[in-house]
């Protein structure tokens, strides 16, 4: 709590009008979710021109009204890559889930941010339709991130990418 209330202050001090709690994992439940809609509702108090965002999985419909109940205005949930891709890199979950998880937000009021990460492996004509599938969504935020092999990880030896092809893609 102290750490989350730290870093709103921090934004507020620096001029960012935005405060986002990400989490990992599939979803947030039970207690942490309880914890989290507290942190939101006392920032709420706390900093009121603050823009609550969150980040927390895929989500049901109870959990969502509860987080914009809470302050959060906008919800994230990235499509990570079009959905010819998708399949190569995630077998947890789908972009159905992702989609639903999506209209669930927008459902209990909230504005969506999805994006995604170029650099794993797809093509140029699959970006494109990731474009075009981010177009459906009509997000009011686009993330579009730069893969970063890792090493141990399963793309660790994905070649960087160009930066003219970053900007290409952009």
């Amino acid at each position: 709590r102290d750490t989350c209330m730290e870093m709103a202050d921090y934004n507020r001090r620096a001029g960012i009008g935005r405060f986002s709690r990400v989490t990992s994992g599939r979803a947030v439940k039970g207690r942490d979710l309880d914890a989290i809609c507290s942190y939101y509702s006392e920032l709420r108090e706390r900093e009121p021109g603050m823009g609550l965002c969150a980040s927390m999985g895929l989500l049901d419909r109870e959990a969502m009204v509860r987080l914009r109940e809470a302050g959060v205005h906008r919800y994230h949930c990235n499509m990570e890559s079009c959905r010819s891709f998708f399949p190569t890199l995630c077998s947890t979950h789908t972009q159905e889930d992702k989609l639903e998880a999506i209209a669930r937000a927008r459902e209990a009021g909230m504005e969506i941010c999805s994006g995604g990460i170029i650099g794993m492996g797809e093509s140029m004509r699959q970006r494109v339709e990731f474009a075009l599938e981010l177009r459906e969504i009509s997000p009011v935020s686009i993330p579009i991130n730069i893969l970063q092999p890792i090493p141990g990880t399963p793309l660790e030896g994905a070649a960087p990418l160009d930066p003219e092809e970053y900007l290409d893609t952009v």
